[in-house]
Protein backbone atom coordinates (compact mmCIF):
# COMPACT_ATOMS: atom_id res chain seq x y z
CA UNK A 1 0.00 0.00 0.00
CA UNK A 2 1.15 3.23 -0.90
CA UNK A 3 2.49 5.26 2.33
CA UNK A 4 1.57 8.38 1.49
CA UNK A 5 -1.74 9.18 3.33
CA UNK A 6 -4.87 11.17 1.59
CA UNK A 7 -7.23 13.56 3.48
CA UNK A 8 -11.13 12.42 3.06
CA UNK A 9 -11.65 15.56 0.61
CA UNK A 10 -8.77 14.18 -1.54
CA UNK A 11 -10.63 10.65 -1.31
CA UNK A 12 -13.68 12.33 -2.30
CA UNK A 13 -12.15 14.04 -5.41
CA UNK A 14 -10.76 10.80 -6.14
CA UNK A 15 -14.31 9.38 -6.35
CA UNK A 16 -15.46 12.45 -8.47
CA UNK A 17 -13.00 11.55 -11.20
CA UNK A 18 -13.51 8.03 -11.26
CA UNK A 19 -16.88 8.71 -12.39
CA UNK A 20 -15.97 10.47 -15.81
CA UNK A 21 -15.29 8.05 -17.90
CA UNK A 22 -12.68 10.71 -19.69
CA UNK A 23 -10.52 9.86 -17.05
CA UNK A 24 -9.67 6.95 -18.54
CA UNK A 25 -8.15 8.27 -21.39
CA UNK A 26 -5.98 11.05 -19.42
CA UNK A 27 -2.99 8.87 -17.98
CA UNK A 28 -1.47 10.87 -15.74
CA UNK A 29 -4.10 12.01 -13.94
CA UNK A 30 -5.47 8.24 -13.46
CA UNK A 31 -2.46 7.17 -12.25
CA UNK A 32 -2.86 9.73 -9.30
CA UNK A 33 -6.39 8.98 -8.90
CA UNK A 34 -5.61 5.08 -8.67
CA UNK A 35 -2.71 6.38 -5.99
CA UNK A 36 -5.34 7.74 -3.86
CA UNK A 37 -8.00 4.94 -4.50
CA UNK A 38 -5.17 2.45 -3.37
CA UNK A 39 -4.81 4.00 -0.31
CA UNK A 40 -8.76 4.49 0.93
CA UNK A 41 -9.28 0.74 -0.50
CA UNK A 42 -6.69 -1.00 1.14
CA UNK A 43 -6.96 1.58 4.49
CA UNK A 44 -10.39 -1.22 4.73
CA UNK A 45 -8.05 -4.00 4.45
CA UNK A 46 -7.85 -4.60 8.48
CA UNK A 47 -11.51 -4.01 9.69
CA UNK A 48 -12.39 -6.68 6.97
CA UNK A 49 -9.81 -9.18 8.50
CA UNK A 50 -11.77 -8.28 11.90
CA UNK A 51 -14.98 -8.38 9.91
CA UNK A 52 -14.35 -11.81 8.53
CA UNK A 53 -13.02 -12.98 11.76
CA UNK A 54 -16.64 -12.17 13.53
CA UNK A 55 -18.38 -13.72 10.99
CA UNK A 56 -16.20 -17.43 10.69
CA UNK A 57 -16.70 -17.26 14.78
CA UNK A 58 -20.70 -16.90 14.31
CA UNK A 59 -21.03 -18.97 11.28
CA UNK A 60 -19.25 -22.09 12.14
CA UNK A 61 -21.86 -21.98 15.55
CA UNK A 62 -24.44 -23.33 13.33
CA UNK A 63 -23.50 -24.28 9.98
CA UNK A 64 -20.75 -27.26 9.62
CA UNK A 65 -19.84 -26.91 5.38
CA UNK A 66 -20.00 -22.43 4.84
CA UNK A 67 -18.63 -21.25 1.87
CA UNK A 68 -16.56 -18.06 2.48
CA UNK A 69 -15.46 -15.25 0.29
CA UNK A 70 -13.73 -11.85 1.29
CA UNK A 71 -12.57 -8.81 -0.75
CA UNK A 72 -12.06 -5.58 -1.64
CA UNK A 73 -14.44 -4.16 -4.17
CA UNK A 74 -12.62 -3.73 -7.65
CA UNK A 75 -12.34 -0.63 -9.99
CA UNK A 76 -14.66 -1.73 -12.47
CA UNK A 77 -17.54 -2.09 -9.35
CA UNK A 78 -16.26 1.15 -8.06
CA UNK A 79 -16.55 3.35 -11.18
CA UNK A 80 -20.28 1.25 -11.88
CA UNK A 81 -21.70 2.29 -8.27
CA UNK A 82 -20.34 5.66 -8.29
CA UNK A 83 -21.79 6.53 -12.11
CA UNK A 84 -25.20 4.87 -11.29
CA UNK A 85 -26.05 7.22 -8.03
CA UNK A 86 -25.72 11.25 -8.48
CA UNK A 87 -25.43 10.85 -4.30
CA UNK A 88 -22.94 8.25 -4.18
CA UNK A 89 -19.59 9.11 -2.96
CA UNK A 90 -16.30 7.26 -2.43
CA UNK A 91 -15.83 8.52 0.84
CA UNK A 92 -19.44 6.84 2.22
CA UNK A 93 -19.43 3.54 -0.22
CA UNK A 94 -20.53 1.13 2.55
CA UNK A 95 -19.30 -2.22 0.74
CA UNK A 96 -15.62 -1.15 0.04
CA UNK A 97 -15.00 -4.34 1.88
CA UNK A 98 -17.17 -7.30 2.23
CA UNK A 99 -17.31 -10.70 3.10
CA UNK A 100 -20.07 -13.52 2.85
CA UNK A 101 -20.67 -16.16 4.42
CA UNK A 102 -22.88 -19.01 2.85
CA UNK A 103 -24.95 -21.33 4.59
CA UNK A 104 -27.53 -24.32 3.85
CA UNK A 105 -30.58 -23.02 4.85
CA UNK A 106 -31.88 -19.59 5.43
CA UNK A 107 -32.65 -20.14 8.52
CA UNK A 108 -29.31 -20.38 9.59
CA UNK A 109 -29.01 -17.24 7.88
CA UNK A 110 -31.33 -15.69 10.65
CA UNK A 111 -30.03 -17.55 13.25
CA UNK A 112 -26.54 -15.75 12.04
CA UNK A 113 -27.45 -12.48 12.01
CA UNK A 114 -29.55 -12.57 15.31
CA UNK A 115 -26.11 -13.45 17.09
CA UNK A 116 -24.46 -10.66 14.68
CA UNK A 117 -26.98 -8.11 15.79
CA UNK A 118 -25.58 -8.15 19.09
CA UNK A 119 -22.37 -6.93 18.30
CA UNK A 120 -21.42 -3.35 19.22
CA UNK A 121 -19.82 -3.05 15.92
CA UNK A 122 -23.51 -3.26 14.10
CA UNK A 123 -25.03 -0.42 16.26
CA UNK A 124 -25.31 2.77 15.11
CA UNK A 125 -26.80 4.82 17.53
CA UNK A 126 -30.23 2.50 18.31
CA UNK A 127 -30.16 1.48 14.81
CA UNK A 128 -29.07 -1.56 12.42
CA UNK A 129 -27.90 -1.28 8.92
CA UNK A 130 -29.23 -4.23 7.75
CA UNK A 131 -31.16 -5.12 4.19
CA UNK A 132 -32.92 -8.06 4.32
CA UNK A 133 -33.46 -9.26 0.63
CA UNK A 134 -34.60 -12.38 0.90
CA UNK A 135 -37.67 -11.18 2.75
CA UNK A 136 -38.27 -8.44 -0.03
CA UNK A 137 -36.07 -9.20 -2.96
CA UNK A 138 -34.66 -7.08 -5.23
CA UNK A 139 -36.38 -6.00 -8.37
CA UNK A 140 -34.22 -8.16 -10.32
CA UNK A 141 -34.79 -11.19 -8.48
CA UNK A 142 -31.53 -10.78 -6.11
CA UNK A 143 -32.07 -12.67 -2.39
CA UNK A 144 -29.60 -12.16 0.12
CA UNK A 145 -28.94 -10.31 3.84
CA UNK A 146 -27.46 -7.74 3.63
CA UNK A 147 -25.68 -5.84 7.16
CA UNK A 148 -23.13 -3.31 7.88
CA UNK A 149 -20.39 -2.86 10.10
CA UNK A 150 -18.44 -0.42 11.93
CA UNK A 151 -14.90 -1.60 12.33
CA UNK A 152 -11.26 0.15 13.39
CA UNK A 153 -8.51 0.77 10.94
CA UNK A 154 -4.59 1.00 11.30
CA UNK A 155 -5.21 4.42 12.19
CA UNK A 156 -7.79 3.88 15.29
CA UNK A 157 -10.81 5.28 12.68
CA UNK A 158 -13.80 3.26 12.15
CA UNK A 159 -14.48 1.99 8.27
CA UNK A 160 -17.51 0.30 6.94
CA UNK A 161 -17.72 -2.97 6.15
CA UNK A 162 -20.31 -4.92 4.58
CA UNK A 163 -21.32 -8.44 5.24
CA UNK A 164 -23.53 -10.72 2.95
CA UNK A 165 -25.21 -13.88 4.81
CA UNK A 166 -26.70 -15.94 1.81
CA UNK A 167 -27.84 -19.65 1.51
CA UNK A 168 -26.09 -21.87 -1.63
CA UNK A 169 -28.77 -21.85 -4.01
CA UNK A 170 -28.84 -17.62 -3.32
CA UNK A 171 -25.41 -18.01 -3.96
CA UNK A 172 -25.75 -20.02 -7.46
CA UNK A 173 -28.45 -17.90 -8.84
CA UNK A 174 -25.81 -14.92 -7.88
CA UNK A 175 -23.05 -16.74 -9.38
CA UNK A 176 -25.24 -17.47 -12.60
CA UNK A 177 -25.91 -13.72 -13.03
CA UNK A 178 -22.62 -12.93 -12.74
CA UNK A 179 -21.08 -15.19 -15.51
CA UNK A 180 -23.57 -14.24 -17.69
CA UNK A 181 -22.84 -11.01 -17.35
CA UNK A 182 -19.18 -11.81 -18.21
CA UNK A 183 -19.92 -13.55 -21.22
CA UNK A 184 -22.41 -11.52 -22.76
CA UNK A 185 -21.26 -8.15 -21.92
CA UNK A 186 -24.08 -6.62 -20.21
CA UNK A 187 -25.00 -5.64 -16.47
CA UNK A 188 -27.60 -7.72 -15.13
CA UNK A 189 -25.85 -7.55 -12.15
CA UNK A 190 -27.12 -3.55 -11.96
CA UNK A 191 -30.54 -3.99 -13.50
CA UNK A 192 -29.66 -3.07 -16.70
CA UNK A 193 -29.33 -5.13 -20.02
CA UNK A 194 -31.64 -7.90 -22.40
CA UNK A 195 -35.25 -7.98 -21.12
CA UNK A 196 -35.47 -11.55 -22.04
CA UNK A 197 -32.42 -12.42 -19.30
CA UNK A 198 -34.13 -9.87 -16.70
CA UNK A 199 -37.30 -12.59 -17.19
CA UNK A 200 -35.68 -15.40 -17.01
CA UNK A 201 -33.30 -14.64 -13.31
CA UNK A 202 -36.55 -13.23 -11.87
CA UNK A 203 -38.75 -16.13 -12.30
CA UNK A 204 -35.78 -18.42 -11.63
CA UNK A 205 -35.50 -16.24 -8.17
CA UNK A 206 -39.04 -16.92 -7.67
CA UNK A 207 -38.54 -20.86 -8.32
CA UNK A 208 -35.76 -20.93 -5.86
CA UNK A 209 -37.58 -19.28 -3.50
CA UNK A 210 -40.50 -21.98 -3.59
CA UNK A 211 -37.48 -24.42 -3.20
CA UNK A 212 -35.77 -23.13 0.07
CA UNK A 213 -39.37 -23.06 1.72
CA UNK A 214 -39.31 -26.49 1.65
CA UNK A 215 -38.14 -28.05 4.62
CA UNK A 216 -34.30 -29.60 4.48
CA UNK A 217 -34.48 -28.89 1.51
CA UNK A 218 -30.87 -29.22 1.09
CA UNK A 219 -30.77 -32.61 2.50
CA UNK A 220 -33.34 -34.45 0.33
CA UNK A 221 -32.19 -36.54 -2.68
CA UNK A 222 -33.57 -35.70 -6.21
CA UNK A 223 -36.71 -38.04 -6.37
CA UNK A 224 -37.56 -36.20 -2.95
CA UNK A 225 -36.72 -32.92 -4.32
CA UNK A 226 -38.89 -33.23 -7.77
CA UNK A 227 -42.02 -34.55 -5.76
CA UNK A 228 -41.50 -32.06 -2.87
CA UNK A 229 -41.49 -29.11 -5.67
CA UNK A 230 -44.19 -30.54 -7.30
CA UNK A 231 -45.99 -30.22 -4.70
CA UNK A 232 -45.16 -27.06 -4.21
CA UNK A 233 -46.22 -26.18 -7.19
CA UNK A 234 -50.05 -27.87 -7.03
CA UNK A 235 -50.58 -25.71 -3.68
CA UNK A 236 -50.08 -22.44 -5.67
CA UNK A 237 -51.68 -22.04 -9.25
CA UNK A 238 -49.64 -18.39 -9.71
CA UNK A 239 -46.38 -20.28 -8.97
CA UNK A 240 -47.43 -22.94 -11.70
CA UNK A 241 -47.79 -20.32 -14.21
CA UNK A 242 -44.23 -18.74 -13.37
CA UNK A 243 -42.83 -22.29 -13.89
CA UNK A 244 -44.09 -22.79 -16.86
CA UNK A 245 -42.90 -19.11 -18.36
CA UNK A 246 -39.59 -20.16 -16.91
CA UNK A 247 -39.01 -23.67 -18.99
CA UNK A 248 -39.92 -21.17 -21.96
CA UNK A 249 -37.73 -18.70 -21.60
CA UNK A 250 -34.88 -20.90 -20.47
CA UNK A 251 -35.67 -22.73 -23.95
CA UNK A 252 -35.95 -19.87 -26.45
CA UNK A 253 -32.61 -18.23 -24.66
CA UNK A 254 -31.10 -21.88 -25.00
CA UNK A 255 -29.84 -20.86 -20.95
CA UNK A 256 -29.07 -24.40 -20.04
CA UNK A 257 -26.93 -25.06 -23.34
CA UNK A 258 -25.39 -21.33 -23.01
CA UNK A 259 -23.95 -21.69 -19.23
CA UNK A 260 -22.34 -25.13 -20.35
CA UNK A 261 -20.98 -23.60 -23.02
CA UNK A 262 -19.28 -20.72 -20.99
CA UNK A 263 -18.17 -23.30 -18.56
CA UNK A 264 -16.51 -25.66 -21.64
CA UNK A 265 -14.67 -22.54 -22.86
CA UNK A 266 -13.03 -21.13 -20.00
CA UNK A 267 -8.93 -22.20 -19.90
CA UNK A 268 -7.02 -22.16 -16.91
CA UNK A 269 -3.51 -20.72 -18.57
CA UNK A 270 -1.67 -21.65 -15.16
CA UNK A 271 -1.44 -24.05 -12.91
CA UNK A 272 -5.02 -25.39 -10.81
CA UNK A 273 -5.02 -23.08 -7.49
CA UNK A 274 -3.79 -25.74 -4.96
CA UNK A 275 -5.75 -27.46 -2.58
CA UNK A 276 -5.43 -26.68 0.94
CA UNK A 277 -5.64 -24.38 4.00
CA UNK A 278 -2.84 -22.15 2.66
CA UNK A 279 -4.21 -18.62 3.29
CA UNK A 280 -2.87 -15.39 1.24
CA UNK A 281 -3.70 -13.40 -1.64
CA UNK A 282 -4.76 -14.61 -5.53
CA UNK A 283 -4.78 -12.41 -8.39
CA UNK A 284 -7.20 -13.13 -10.91
CA UNK A 285 -7.35 -12.01 -14.14
CA UNK A 286 -10.12 -12.91 -16.73
CA UNK A 287 -10.09 -12.31 -20.58
CA UNK A 288 -12.37 -13.53 -22.99
CA UNK A 289 -12.00 -13.39 -26.89
CA UNK A 290 -14.17 -14.90 -29.35
CA UNK A 291 -15.98 -16.80 -26.92
CA UNK A 292 -13.20 -17.88 -25.24
CA UNK A 293 -12.40 -17.45 -21.78
CA UNK A 294 -8.74 -17.85 -19.90
CA UNK A 295 -8.41 -17.17 -16.28
CA UNK A 296 -4.79 -16.77 -15.01
CA UNK A 297 -3.58 -15.74 -11.69
CA UNK A 298 -0.83 -15.18 -9.36
CA UNK A 299 -0.39 -16.28 -5.98
CA UNK A 300 0.74 -14.40 -2.70
CA UNK A 301 1.54 -15.36 1.09
CA UNK A 302 -0.16 -13.37 3.60
CA UNK A 303 3.50 -11.49 4.55
CA UNK A 304 3.72 -10.23 0.81
CA UNK A 305 0.52 -8.27 0.85
CA UNK A 306 1.86 -4.95 -0.36
CA UNK A 307 3.37 -6.67 -3.60
CA UNK A 308 0.34 -8.29 -3.72
CA UNK A 309 -1.53 -4.73 -3.68
CA UNK A 310 1.11 -3.49 -6.52
CA UNK A 311 0.53 -6.21 -8.72
CA UNK A 312 -3.17 -5.44 -8.20
CA UNK A 313 -3.26 -1.45 -9.24
CA UNK A 314 -1.08 -2.44 -11.74
CA UNK A 315 -3.20 -5.04 -13.27
CA UNK A 316 -6.32 -2.34 -12.97
CA UNK A 317 -4.19 0.16 -14.51
CA UNK A 318 -3.29 -1.88 -17.47
CA UNK A 319 -6.99 -3.31 -18.23
CA UNK A 320 -9.40 -0.57 -17.38
CA UNK A 321 -12.31 0.15 -19.50
CA UNK A 322 -11.22 -2.97 -21.37
CA UNK A 323 -14.55 -4.48 -21.48
CA UNK A 324 -13.08 -7.81 -22.14
CA UNK A 325 -11.27 -8.28 -19.13
CA UNK A 326 -12.14 -8.64 -14.96
CA UNK A 327 -9.27 -8.08 -12.54
CA UNK A 328 -9.60 -9.04 -8.82
CA UNK A 329 -7.74 -9.96 -5.68
CA UNK A 330 -9.21 -12.18 -3.26
CA UNK A 331 -7.95 -13.02 -0.07
CA UNK A 332 -9.10 -16.01 1.13
CA UNK A 333 -7.88 -18.25 4.67
CA UNK A 334 -8.14 -21.58 2.14
CA UNK A 335 -6.73 -21.52 -1.36
CA UNK A 336 -9.00 -24.20 -2.20
CA UNK A 337 -12.12 -22.38 -1.11
CA UNK A 338 -11.22 -19.95 -3.77
CA UNK A 339 -13.12 -21.96 -6.80
CA UNK A 340 -15.94 -22.57 -4.64
CA UNK A 341 -16.45 -19.14 -3.06
CA UNK A 342 -16.03 -17.53 -6.40
CA UNK A 343 -17.06 -19.91 -9.37
CA UNK A 344 -18.15 -16.62 -11.27
CA UNK A 345 -14.89 -16.38 -12.47
CA UNK A 346 -14.32 -19.95 -13.57
CA UNK A 347 -17.83 -19.67 -15.26
CA UNK A 348 -19.04 -23.06 -12.81
CA UNK A 349 -22.53 -22.66 -13.14
CA UNK A 350 -23.09 -25.92 -12.41
CA UNK A 351 -25.17 -26.23 -9.31
CA UNK A 352 -26.89 -23.56 -11.02
CA UNK A 353 -27.98 -25.88 -13.89
CA UNK A 354 -29.39 -28.58 -12.01
CA UNK A 355 -31.78 -26.52 -10.06
CA UNK A 356 -32.63 -25.75 -13.46
CA UNK A 357 -33.04 -29.01 -14.91
CA UNK A 358 -35.59 -29.74 -11.64
CA UNK A 359 -37.55 -26.88 -12.95
CA UNK A 360 -37.78 -27.87 -16.78
CA UNK A 361 -38.90 -31.43 -15.83
CA UNK A 362 -41.47 -30.03 -12.87
CA UNK A 363 -45.22 -29.48 -14.37
CA UNK A 364 -47.25 -29.41 -11.09
CA UNK A 365 -48.13 -32.94 -11.77
CA UNK A 366 -46.91 -36.04 -9.36
CA UNK A 367 -46.54 -38.56 -12.26
CA UNK A 368 -42.94 -40.20 -13.33
CA UNK A 369 -40.40 -37.68 -14.70
CA UNK A 370 -39.88 -37.33 -18.18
Amino acid sequence: MSNQAYSKKQVERAGESLKQDSILIDRKKFSEVMKVLSYWRFSHEEPLETAFALLQEETSKVEKHPIYGKRLKRLSSIRSKLQRFDTMSLKTMQDIGGCRAVVTSQKKVFKIAKALKKRPEFKSGNRFQIKNYIKKPKPDGYRSLHMIGRFFDSQGDKKKIEIQLRTYIQHYWATAVEIVDIFTNQALKSNQGQESWKEFFVQASQMFSIMEDIPLFDTLDPQSRFIAFNQALLRDPSALAVCSSLKKTMKRLKVIDSLEAYANSVQIVTEKIKDGSDSGYVILVVELRDDVGEVSFQVFSPEEAQTAERKYIANEKKYAGKDNFIVAMISTDSMGEIEKAYPNYFADSSLFIALLHLIRVSDGKLGARR
